[in-house]
């Protein structure tokens, strides 16, 4: 024998389309819930099982050793389940205890859960605005839209699993992937340096103007000259 069943809450049943890149898309059911476990060294373990009806998912609930240190007490810890369906394959799921059904929970999608959520939002919103004075309702108007909106929410969850699931076979559209990002423009080389003009050469020194030749003495002059010493040579000459 198990023993007796812990305490459970909080489970949910929800269809979501997982996106792949360059596969297939895959509607998974995500089950989760919250179960007391006697210390922190031990976890909840969910595993499909048989029996149920045919569109019921039933789950075989465990407690397992974990590696969480202990803590000598109670602790509540996280109870989860992910499978491939096909839509609306499954209205409810079942979860068991030594064979027992101690928990169960209608399938829903992903738009279905947002929309009694707002559902349960607006209604919580009223009670606080009346709280803090800025609601303009009455307490009774707004206890009886509370109240109304929780049966709402709690009718929803009985029709789930009566009539077929409409949400739940339209795929949610594919999420358009972002634009992609412009590359920078390409930067400008910087404009070459122009080189330095050419020192121009230092013009080239003019060479001295030649002295001119003294000019040469007229023959006039030189024949007086030549005269007597003629005349001398002729006397020498003679007297030997």
């Amino acid at each position: 024998m198990a023993g007796p069943a812990p305490k459970t809450e909080k489970w949910t049943a929800l269809e979501n389309l997982h996106d792949y890149k360059e596969k297939a898309d895959h509607l998974h059911l995500l089950v989760g819930g919250t179960v007391e476990v006697s210390d922190a060294d031990k976890q909840p373990v969910l595993k499909q099982a048989s029996g149920g009806g045919p569109k019921t998912l039933t789950l075989d609930l465990s407690i397992e050793p974990c590696s969480d240190p202990a803590v000598s007490c109670a602790v509540w810890k996280a109870a989860n389940f992910d499978t491939i369906v096909e839509a609306d394959q499954y209205d409810t799921v079942d979860v068991r205890w030594d064979g027992e059904v101690i928990a169960s929970t209608p399938v829903i999608s992903d738009i279905e859960h947002v929309e009694l959520l707002g559902k349960q939002s607006e209604a919580q919103n009223e009670v606080a605005a009346k709280e803090t004075g800025t609601g303009e309702a009455s307490v009774m108007e707004t206890v009886k839209r509370v109240a109304k909106a929780i049966e709402d929410i709690a009718e929803g969850f009985k029709n789930l699993t009566k009539a077929p699931k409409e949400v739940a076979k339209k795929a949610p559209p594919k999420k358009e992937a972002p634009p992609k990002k412009k590359a920078p423009p390409k930067k400008e080389a910087p404009p070459k340096k122009k080189a330095p003009p050419k020192k121009e050469a230092p013009p080239k020194k003019k060479a001295p103007p030649k002295k001119e030749a003294p000019p040469k003495k007229t023959v006039k002059k030189s024949a007086k000259t030549a005269k007597p010493a003629a005349k001398k040579t002729a006397k020498k000459t003679t007297k030997k």
